[in-house]
């Protein structure tokens, strides 16, 4: 499994490396409101001015990315949050050099909130795209913006 290998853990700065990751766990409950969810945290996110992406599999099964968007949706009618980048392709090394291909689509809001696809990802983006979940992080903990140059990963 993609997290439980050495190179991630280390990318990621993982100290304690004696749990090891699986696909599901029997100890989460999925009979809560799953209409709710989290969606209460978010208002607390946006006010506290932390950088959110939000980013969903165009092919994920169990949470949609039309689902994502409804959600989305929602929460920028309640928080007033505004496009400040409409929906446009986001790319990834191509398999050759000048080459790029679409990883997906993203929008940007006001207040530093993103919603991202990933195309052709199910529920599991890290473990079935890993080279777009690792150009998405790096993104993101780079403080940059997605646009329509490709990441170069080292």
């Amino acid at each position: 499994m993609y997290l439980n290998l050495v190179n991630v853990q280390t990318q990621l700065h993982v100290i304690d490396r004696h749990l090891k990751w699986i696909s599901c766990s029997e100890t989460l409950n999925y009979t809560t409101d799953f209409f709710k969810g989290s969606f209460w945290a978010y208002p607390i996110l946006l006010k506290s001015g932390i950088r959110v992406v939000i980013y969903s599999g165009d092919a994920d099964g169990a949470v949609p990315a039309i689902g994502s968007m409804r959600w989305l949706r929602n929460l920028r009618v309640q928080n007033d949050l505004r496009v400040k980048k409409p929906w446009q392709s986001w790319l990834k090394p191509g398999k050759q050099e000048n080459e790029p291909q679409i990883a997906g689509f993203f929008e940007e809001y006001d207040r530093d909130v993103s919603f991202v696809t990933i195309r052709g990802a199910s529920h599991m983006v890290p473990q079935t795209h890993p080279q777009e979940a690792l150009q998405l992080l790096s993104y993101f903990l780079n403080q940059r913006n997605l646009n329509n140059s490709p990441c170069t990963l080292r």
